[in-house]
């Protein structure tokens, strides 16, 4: 965080700090309706209430989102409201009200209950609509089984009503800022469109995005962890799946349904009308692809998992949930650890790091390749270090071969605004290799933050194209303004050197194989001939108006 974002806070920096704290709150309040919903499914087992709401509250990216200012958080919230409300009265043994209560006031406390319920969810996000299904279905299951169809009508009427009162204005509000109820086609209009009959498939690929970010994608999506933790995730949803398709499938050979029974297939409608709700709104938005959309199925989804999972000690049984028992107690505690360790791990191993200010060093630090290069008397360059100094390019499916370059500055003067730094990797004949162009410290430290004094190592990696040509190209780095033009470069003596500062040079091997320059078979021309290999008659690389370039090419019949 910059300097003016240091406590005591004031001014805007405060207003988004108490939105902050706000949202922690909002998070918070998640888990608890997700262990309160838990508890009125087994109220005699509290470890199944634990191990769902711990599910949710050490998940890396709720607790992120938690921290930050969204509407997702508040998001999951509505649909944590709305799920205890629903299993509360899916539950309760006089449905509405008992007998001694008239059937209208029982009817309008359920309808005022659902119906605020409901406007939350509407004024978090708009497309969260569609959980109103699931509210008149659990209102018109009970009013089927304890005879109550007064009550029904009069907590329907209710809920419109107070749905009305409660959310009435934001509808109003968005028709006089933006000519419609939802502000929906404001957003299309910032994040674009997709036509659905086209995008099928292409959302199915997304798909993998969406799970990812569902649990750890940090910033904007470019912070990700490990690919083995989501596939990690991924199996144990699958195994919590096998465990609930097991007892449902007893269930049936019995023909036994327990109440808290309902109540799961309950949370199985909940978790597919969001589902349902992402796919549809990737269908038509480039944008759609986050977990976080999913945010309000969240809390029947993870304790959903945590049921699945805590079955296979029991093999399988349902009712064996109800009772207190060691495998399960034992289940909730092994999950609450493993998740509270994901939790800090995300935090420290990938979060922390990611946002961290550059190292710093000092005036007795001994530095690599010491250097005197000024910008604009701005900055001074003290000295770089490039790693390694010789690459290859294995092939062309073995990723992006890196070359690292940390660059030791040190801050003269105030700089006025912000400045872009570039990296380039330039060959013999002039030929751009790579470059990177980027906020120093990948704007973790813009010098709209640098202060006279400051001494920091920033590292900007290159990554080697496929097109690489074995050579020795030379690393050069400097400062640009948003207008594009670059900051001059003085010497020690106050000399010009230019607007570039050139730092070492890296050997570029030729990749090992047959033939000169290898090629993979993603160079094939139709499956019917490949190019599997390609080098220019001595080298020579350039040519003008009138001479002759000879390039020869190694071909394979497929």
């Amino acid at each position: 965080h910059p300097a003016n974002e240091s406590f005591p806070w004031a001014g805007d920096v405060l207003a988004a700090r108490l939105v902050r704290f706000l949202n922690i709150g909002v998070g918070a309040l998640t888990v608890v309706l997700t262990y309160a919903t838990a508890v009125l499914m087994w109220p005699r087992n509290r470890a199944m209430a634990v191990g769902s709401s711990a599910i949710l509250a050490f998940s890396p990216m709720f607790l992120y989102m938690s921290g930050t200012i969204n509407n997702d958080v508040i998001a999951a919230l509505s649909g944590a409201a709305v799920m205890y409300a629903s299993v509360r009265l899916l539950l309760s043994d006089v449905g509405f009200g008992g007998d001694e209560e008239p059937f209208w006031r029982s009817g309008v406390r359920w309808g005022v209950v659902m119906g605020a319920a409901y406007a939350l969810a509407l004024m978090s996000k708009f497309n969260l609509a569609p959980i109103a299904a699931t509210q008149v279905l659990v209102m018109t299951f009970v009013a089927w089984r304890h005879k109550q169809w007064g009550a029904w009508v009069v907590s329907g009427v209710a809920m419109f009503l107070s749905t009305a009162v409660l959310a009435g204005w934001w509808f109003l509000r968005n028709t006089l800022i933006y000519g419609e109820p939802t502000g929906v086609e404001t957003l299309t209009e910032l994040w674009g469109v997709r036509t659905p009959s086209e995008s099928f498939w292409l959302v199915i690929q997304e798909l993998p995005n969406a799970w990812s970010s569902l649990w750890g994608r940090f910033g904007f999506g470019q912070i990700p962890l490990p690919g083995w933790f989501y596939t990690a995730v991924w199996v144990a949803t699958l195994a919590a799946g096998g465990g609930l398709v097991w007892a449902f499938v007893r269930a049936i050979k019995a023909r036994r349904v327990a109440r808290n029974g309902l109540a799961a297939v309950l949370l199985f409608l909940l978790v597919s009308t969001f589902f349902a709700v992402l796919f549809a709104y990737m269908l038509i938005s480039p944008a759609g692809a986050m977990g976080r959309f999913f945010f309000p199925g969240l809390p029947a989804l993870v304790i959903l998992l945590f049921a699945g999972l805590a079955l296979w000690p029991v093999a399988g049984r349902w009712e064996a949930l109800d009772t207190p028992a060691q495998m399960t107690q034992s289940t909730a505690v092994v999950i609450s650890v493993l998740m509270a360790v994901a939790a800090v791990w995300a935090l420290v191993g990938f979060l922390a790091p990611a946002y961290a200010a550059p190292p710093r060093w000092s005036a007795e630090q001994a530095l690599p390749n010491p250097m005197y290069l000024q910008f604009n008397e701005m900055a001074a360059l003290r000295g770089y270090e490039i790693v390694p100094t010789a690459v290859r390019r294995l092939n062309d499916d073995a990723g992006e071969t890196q070359v690292r370059v940390d660059l030791y500055w040190e801050v003269l003067n105030q700089p006025i605004g912000n400045f872009y730094l570039f990296a380039h990797l330039m060959d013999s004949v002039g030929t751009m290799v790579t470059q990177r162009d980027t906020h120093p410290a990948l704007g973790k430290f813009p010098t709209s933050e640098w202060r006279p004094g400051d001494r920091f190592v920033d590292t900007v990696y290159l990554w080697l194209p496929a097109t690489a040509y074995p050579d020795t190209a030379v690393v050069s780095v400097g400062l640009y303004a948003p207008s594009g033009y670059r900051l001059a470069v003085t010497d020690a003596a106050g000399e010009l050197v230019g607007d570039t500062a050139v730092l070492g040079n890296i050997t570029i091997e030729p990749r090992l194989g047959k033939f000169p320059n290898p090629l993979s078979s993603a160079q094939s021309f139709e499956q019917r001939v490949r190019l599997v290999g390609y080098e220019y008659a001595e080298d020579n690389r350039t040519a003008v108006g009138g001479e002759t370039l000879t390039l020869t090419l190694y071909w394979e019949i497929l």
